[in-house]
């Protein structure tokens, strides 16, 4: 979008602060697009995301939260870097204070995303976690897992030495839920 001069104006970047007015916890957050991550929040609460500002969004409802705009960048990196002090400063990693679960930046990485629905899900399936945690831990790196279905006509081998193991823990987990698994020799 150009103004009336034909010049493109600067991109900021936003540091806001979404807050609970029920019970005081914030979460913050960095955005180019206030609105739209604001959009983006409540879509995900809709679609049962298992973070917990969603599901604080679910529980309340999006209108018991006020969204704080706190400072603005013209750089990227100055906005990242000032959502991270900022988060740590107000201790919002700490559940009592807030709803942050990463220091700031760019969230979760991938193995940390996975690490977190592991644990978060650990006490769904409480007769095979400490199972599954055996398991992971004696699987040498040169055996193989397989999983094999007849009806829904899925099958797949992967070497557990590519695999982290929380990787390796998912499709353990995934395989006994179907009953259907086994560690090949």
């Amino acid at each position: 979008m150009r103004n009336i001069l034909g010049v493109a104006p600067e991109k900021t970047y936003i540091v806001y602060v979404i807050q609970n007015r029920v019970n005081s916890k914030r979460y913050a957050g960095m955005s180019s697009n206030v609105p739209r991550r604001w959009s983006q929040h409540l879509r995900a609460a809709a679609k049962n995301s298992p973070y917990p500002i969603h599901a604080s969004i679910r529980r309340y409802g999006h209108t018991a939260f006020d969204l704080h705009i706190v400072a603005e960048f013209k750089t990227e990196r100055e906005a990242y870097a000032f959502e991270h002090k900022f988060i740590q400063e107000e201790c919002l990693q700490e559940r009592a204070r807030g709803y942050n679960l990463a220091d700031g930046g760019r969230g979760f990485t991938r193995e940390e995303t996975i690490r977190y629905n592991l644990k978060r899900n650990m006490h769904k399936v409480p007769r095979i976690s400490t199972q599954v945690r055996k398991m992971v831990a004696s699987v040498p790196t040169d055996r193989l897992l397989s999983t094999a279905g007849t009806h829904d006509h899925w099958d797949y081998k992967v070497t557990a030495r590519r695999l982290d193991r929380e990787r390796a823990a998912t499709l353990i987990v995934k395989a006994a839920k179907t009953r259907r698994h086994h560690i090949m020799q």
